[in-house]
């Protein structure tokens, strides 16, 4: 009877201690950095069962709530952000192809053509990239290369968070300074309006401001539902969101694409077609806990690695995770230059193949509460940082991954 909630306390325990640490420093060490090496910390010791933990109900929510939770991100994007991402799907997609270079190029002189492989689908991706690498080498014989993507796809994020929150800092510090003096304009534009009774190009310059401010508002928001907002219960919401979820798990299954995808664009069609509310999950309440069961999925991940796993694919392992991240950094900076994009919000996208969703969310979360200064400013960055990070992510790990990985094994 205690020996469930025992396991989940333990389990909120790791993420706590992370999420703690992080808001002390300020978001410069991530919370999954230091969550995931304490629940590592506890399954190699004994304390926590990895084989416990898979079958706890947090997980089982947490996996449930997944696309849940994804079609709620989608809720949450207009459709004047969306228009103008596809800058960050072409850097997304550069650094994906430069990782491929270098680790397969380069890594193949140093730790041979077979193991390169096995860890360029992952590090350019996640799971399914995972485990189509993982099935294709257990097929052809390479049963001893299995190790490397998985080791890849538990490691791979304690390497791209820490240089993605970095990045993303900076940029945020810069972001949060500019929007500091455009209020400051707006002030004096106002004091000088005062001054002038109202009248004249002061006046007419603070009402141009104020009119923009209140269509971006307005955009955010997106069109009321098509029923009163009263009748969007807990229940319904959750109800329209699971059915959803449902639906892109069907098309998915169709389609050969990720379900998680069609989450995405089910959840930002629906929105559109004001049949959900904007941020449907927070109508419901019940962003927070979907947000805490997802993100213990991802920490326990790491709990499959065993020291002898880690031992015997160290030296393959560690030259995909220097190679890879290289690679993806600079094919971002090299196509955010051309596109005339901040490298500091452009390399985070980039590095989103990394880690993928929940990650950029947590980061970007992170970001908002550490660098911004009251609540409205917290909102307003995470809305302006997190929609070129979930289209990065979705760009790589969802999608192009996949694709990267099913042509690398088909040449073993």
């Amino acid at each position: 009877m205690y020996a469930p909630v025992i396991l989940a306390l333990g389990l909120l325990l790791c993420m706590a201690i992370g999420e703690i640490i992080a808001n002390l420093t300020r978001a410069r060490i991530p919370s999954l950095l230091i969550s995931m090496g304490l629940y590592l910390a506890a399954v190699w010791s004994g304390l926590l069962s990895q084989e416990a933990v898979n079958e706890h109900i947090l997980i089982a929510a947490g996996n449930l709530l997944t696309g849940v939770l994804i079609m709620h991100l989608g809720t949450m994007m207009p459709m004047s952000t969306v228009k103008v991402q596809y800058k960050y799907v072409l850097v997304a997609l550069a650094g994906m192809i430069g990782a491929v270079v270098l680790v397969v190029g380069v890594g193949s002189l140093i730790i041979g053509y077979h193991a390169s492989v096995a860890g360029a689908g992952p590090v350019a991706g996640g799971f399914i990239a995972t485990l189509i690498s993982t099935n294709k080498l257990t097929e052809i014989g390479q049963s001893a290369l299995v190790p490397i993507p998985a080791l890849i796809l538990a490691l791979q994020q304690l390497i791209g968070l820490p240089l993605a929150i970095v990045f993303l800092r900076r940029y945020a510090k810069t972001w949060v300074a500019r929007r500091s003096a455009e209020s400051s304009r707006t002030q004096q534009l106002v004091d000088a309006a005062t001054a002038t009774g109202g009248t004249g190009e002061a006046a007419r310059d603070i009402d141009s401001v104020e009119d923009g401010g209140r269509t971006a508002t307005a955009e955010d928001e997106g069109p009321a539902p098509l029923l009163p907002m009263r009748l969007y219960s807990p229940a319904v919401v959750l109800l329209l969101l699971l059915a959803g979820t449902l639906a892109a798990t069907w098309i998915g299954e169709q389609t050969g694409v990720s379900y998680t995808l069609w989450c995405l664009i089910l959840g930002f069609a629906l929105r559109g077609l004001r049949v959900l509310p904007s941020r449907s999950l927070d109508q419901a309440g019940s962003f927070g806990f979907a947000t805490v069961t997802v993100t213990l999925v991802v920490i326990v991940a790491v709990g499959s690695i065993t020291p002898a796993n880690l031992i015997s694919a160290l030296v393959p392992t560690l030259v995909i995770l220097i190679l890879g991240p290289l690679g993806i950094a600079l094919g971002g900076l090299v196509t955010a230059r051309i596109l005339g994009l901040d490298r500091n919000l452009a390399t985070p996208v980039a590095l989103t193949a990394l880690f993928g969703f929940p990650g950029d969310f947590i980061i970007c979360q992170e970001v908002a509460e550490g660098v911004a200064r009251n609540e409205a400013e917290r909102d307003a960055l995470l809305n302006h940082i997190f929609p070129p990070l979930l289209i990065g992510g979705f760009t790589t790990v969802t999608t192009g991954s996949v694709v990267v990985a099913s042509v690398l094994v088909s040449t073993l």
